[in-house]
């Protein structure tokens, strides 16, 4: 496996159910890259009783420490927020690393399917299918709001998605 020499910090975008945190674990074994996931961080948080929305910047000084070291990572949260996406960029170049973001898109239909199919467990982030669908209907809207911005790369779901991954791992590569 060939690792790009110079670090790169990918951030994903999509909607609860897309598949980001399946494609950013893919995208991390392709790239040889560190997948950090914000779900991960907001369950364990939970757990001992902390604030959830410490998760990015758990994330985030996780992400620094990756960087410092001269690795290349892959943040597994949702970067629609234009606010959130310049300062990565900012935080990533001044470790001399490249941005990118990646898009994950999927049919609703399949996506609330997956999300109601799915059996919850204290090891998830949402408490059942009814939670997780409102979230994925809050977050809807704010990919509404922001959808205007044009990622590096679009993963389609509901298509085959090791032909895009592969596509996306050569055009970093090159």
């Amino acid at each position: 496996m060939r690792r790009a020499q110079k670090p790169f910090v990918i951030a994903m975008i999509g909607l609860v159910g897309s598949g980001k945190s399946y494609i950013a674990e893919r995208l991390s074994h392709t790239l040889g890259a560190s997948h950090l996931c914000t779900d991960d961080a907001r369950v364990r948080l939970r757990r001992r009783g902390r604030p959830m929305h410490k998760a990015i910047s758990l994330l985030r000084r996780r992400a620094e420490f990756l960087l410092r070291q001269g690795k290349s990572v892959i943040l597994d949260s949702d970067f629609i927020n234009p606010a959130k996406r310049r300062d990565l960029r900012r935080r990533a170049t001044s470790f001399g690393a490249r941005t990118y973001f990646i898009r994950v898109e999927a049919p609703e239909r399949l996506i609330l399917a997956r999300l109601r199919k799915k059996r919850y467990t204290g090891r998830d982030l949402f408490r059942n299918a009814e939670h997780a669908v409102r979230v994925h209907h809050i977050r809807k809207k704010l990919h509404e709001k922001f959808g205007g911005f044009k990622p590096d790369f679009v993963i389609d779901n509901g298509r085959p998605l090791k032909p895009q991954i592969e596509k996306i791992a050569g055009e970093m590569r090159s």
